[in-house]
């Protein structure tokens, strides 16, 4: 089973993947860090030796292909950059197959810890529109921001991931659930080639979160009550 994480900058892929990997029984890989192990250069590096962010993503994409290659992959959640479903990195998501979920987020939410990266906030519209229409399915990652004094914010979102109505690990565990009942509910149409594999999947993913105590723990919502939404 492989899960793909993906969104704009600083929504939290990296904090959500560890957390869902960790959740579900498997490996999280982030593909940030296997880029710069592979070509043994740090991304700012690899990025200042291109022309464009296309060119660069055409070279990053040899370490995706690399790492899905490799044994370590084959049940793991993927923690993909801003651009993870563009282009070659697209390409090779889409050659072994899996889930790929957007998170998602308020503009507003995100500016403080997007300036901190110099990453342009007018983007993220525009990007959560684009990768919206590309992902199986989508997560609302919206958190509550309380005002401590002097301009400053507290994002409750860090203090704890299982709150059903704000917490991105919480949406993704139960749209991931939301999405595995409905593949499996779903009559597919004849001589569909991939009907097999979203079943074998969404059985994959099912056995998996059921095996969390985590999940299971009382005042915990439903699977299916996830705020989440499929992809057209």
């Amino acid at each position: 089973m492989r899960v793909f994480l993906t969104g704009v900058s600083c929504v939290g892929k990296t904090t959500a993947g560890r957390e869902l990997a960790r959740l579900l029984g498997v490996g999280f890989l982030d593909l940030d860090q296997e880029v710069e192990r592979f070509f043994g250069s740090s991304i700012g590096r690899l990025q200042r030796k291109f022309h464009t962010m296309h060119s660069y993503r055409c070279k990053a994409a040899r370490a995706l292909v690399h790492l899905l290659e490799g044994p370590a992959s084959r049940d793991c959640v993927v923690a993909l950059p801003p651009s993870g479903l563009m282009g070659a990195y697209l390409r090779a998501v889409k050659r072994v197959g899996g889930v790929t979920v957007v998170l998602v987020d308020d503009p507003e939410n995100i500016l403080r810890r997007l300036l901190r990266t110099g990453t342009g906030p007018g983007r993220i519209t525009a990007e959560r529109e684009f990768f919206e229409g590309l992902a199986s399915l989508c997560v609302e990652c919206r958190s509550q921001l309380e005002p401590l004094g002097d301009g400053e914010f507290f994002d409750l979102a860090n203090l704890d991931l299982w709150d059903a109505e704000a917490r991105p690990i919480g949406r993704t565990m139960r749209a991931l659930c939301a999405f595995a009942e409905e593949t499996l509910a779903y009559k597919a149409r004849p001589r569909d080639p991939f009907a097999g594999e979203r079943r074998r999947l969404a059985r994959e993913i099912l056995a998996a979160l059921s095996c969390s105590a985590d999940f299971r723990e009382p005042g915990n919502a439903r699977p299916s009550e996830a705020t989440c939404h499929r992809s057209s």
